[in-house]
């Protein structure tokens, strides 16, 4: 591994191991259907404007949260909430983020204009890749970067692959452009919606252990447009067994959801082991020969197969209540 890969990924390690971010989907709905949409399955009404801006009030009080970001669906459209959102989070000291594929960044002045009327938004990340591109040209993309650079917003793109070649190609027509001047990140493809459609690339990690981290975004939890918390973005897509549902916001306050969080043997392990961890116990389980057959697109897809299944998701349990006595 580079030295710039490992850089990477103690940059990332520090970030995951702390509550960097917490997420809020404020809509379901999108203006584009890629091929690879992993919301394609849910369905939920926008998230009530009084409800997000209780919820901000709740996460400001946290100790642990300095940084909420706004995604969907895509936040866009509902750009005057959005306004109201970003100028309500940071009047309480917190720092912003939006998520958006940058569709309404036709020209550079629509650009400045927008991002006047976003004032003090802090960070934006654009998701383009090859399925985003059939939809967004990589121009309204530069149109929006070069207008962030502008602006003094950080800005960064996230790359969605469906494998390493895929993902390396897209990242390299925007290094040619940035250069190391905006973050680029490229993501492994969730199998799920319209992605179980594509040939993703799989990895069995029984026999390939070192591929899995130490660490993940267990800690960077997602409120979806109801106000249910879910402890990562990959278990709003798939938690049959709730085991990684946190709460609801319209029954209890944030702080007491986050205090029975950490009180949980499940997320005290995975913020110190994470996908790794989880691994090695199904690897010396009565599941192990399930799992040695199993391929995965990444350690989320693992997390979920395994504790998606009452069984094991109870048999991870005890060996947990095990450790700790």
């Amino acid at each position: 591994m580079s030295k710039d890969s490992l850089h990477k990924q103690e940059f990332l390690k520090k970030i995951y191991k702390s509550y960097a971010t917490l997420y809020i989907s404020i809509t379901n709905r999108c203006n584009i259907k890629c091929r690879h949409c992993s919301d394609i399955e849910m369905d939920l009404p926008d998230a009530k404007q009084a409800d997000v801006i209780e919820w901000i009030k709740q996460i400001a009080n946290s100790k642990s949260i300095k940084r909420v970001s706004f995604l969907g669906g895509e936040p866009f459209l509902c750009f005057n909430e959005l306004i109201n959102y970003i100028k309500f989070a940071n009047s309480l000291g917190l720092l912003t983020t939006i998520v958006t594929n940058g569709y309404w960044a036709q020209t550079e002045e629509k650009v400045d204009s927008i991002l006047r009327e976003l004032a003090g938004l802090d960070s934006m990340i654009v998701s383009s890749d090859k399925y985003h591109l059939e939809f967004v040209d990589k121009k309204i993309v530069d149109n929006l970067i070069n207008g962030c650079i502008k602006n003094n917003i950080d800005a960064s793109i996230n790359i969605t692959a469906a494998n390493k070649n895929e993902g390396e190609e897209i990242k390299s027509l925007y290094m040619n452009s940035y250069s190391k001047s905006v973050f680029i990140n490229i993501s492994p493809m969730f199998f799920y919606g319209a992605a179980k459609n594509l040939e993703i690339e799989k990895f069995n990690y029984f026999y390939q252990p070192q591929l899995l981290k130490d660490y993940c975004e267990i800690r960077s939890h997602t409120i979806d447009c109801e106000g249910k918390i879910y402890a990562c973005c990959a278990a709003v897509l798939g938690n049959l067994t709730n085991f990684l549902y946190l709460g609801d916001l319209a029954v209890e306050s944030y702080e007491t959801i986050i205090e029975r969080r950490d009180k949980s043997l499940l997320f005290h392990f995975y913020d110190n082991y994470g996908p790794s961890g989880l691994a090695k116990i199904i690897s010396e389980s009565p599941f192990k020969d399930n799992f040695c057959e199993m391929s995965f697109s990444h350690g989320c897809e693992l997390c979920r197969w395994v504790l998606n299944n009452k069984n094991m998701s109870n048999y991870v349990l005890q060996e947990l209540e095990k450790i700790e006595n």
